[in-house]
């Protein structure tokens, strides 16, 4: 049979990202965030959390949200996976469109920090910036996209009309 994973957690927020709607939820051992796909959450069950005289548990989620940094967090990066500060920096991304992609970016903001730095009409291209979190090297020189998902798959769909122009911790 399929494995199922047991996780007791406290709703924070649903976000609706590539077609998908996702949860983010506080796990209630150690208050680490967990992103679930809503559509892959089997024998989804609410209950009243009891301490160890049975008295109910009230869950406060404005004090929850202040405990994870849930919203500052997600500022500082792309999708529905935040990245946690210990563990990454912020940087300023800088990104070339040519062509389709140019026009097509120009129309779409796909991060709050997202700022048009030059566009030439002539030859058909824009660069952005965009500030976000990268986790940290694993070794020197490591491509950008295996430190950022999102942005890897931001990336990925406009093939080589997008690039990669400067990388630059702030």
């Amino acid at each position: 049979g399929e494995k199922l994973n047991l996780h007791q957690v406290a709703p924070l927020e649903i976000r609706y990202y590539e077609n998908y709607y996702y949860l983010i939820a506080s796990d209630l051992k150690d208050k680490a965030l967990r992103t679930f796909r809503v559509d892959q959450i089997h024998r989804f069950k609410i209950d009243v959390i009891v301490d160890e005289n049975e008295d109910p548990i009230q869950f406060d989620k404005k004090d929850l949200e202040k405990q994870t940094g849930v919203k500052k967090l997600f500022k500082e990066s792309m999708g529905v996976f935040p990245y946690n500060p210990t563990d990454a920096n912020m940087y300023e991304i800088k990104i070339k469109f040519t062509d389709w992609a140019a026009s097509y970016i120009k129309r779409l903001k796909y991060h709050h920090s997202q700022k048009i730095i030059e566009e030439n009409k002539t030859d058909k291209y824009i660069i952005i910036s965009i500030q976000l979190r990268l986790i940290h090297e694993k070794n020197k020189g490591e491509d950008i996209l295996k430190r950022n998902k999102a942005l890897a798959f931001l990336l990925g769909r406009f093939g080589n009309f997008a690039k990669i122009e400067g990388v630059k911790q702030i």
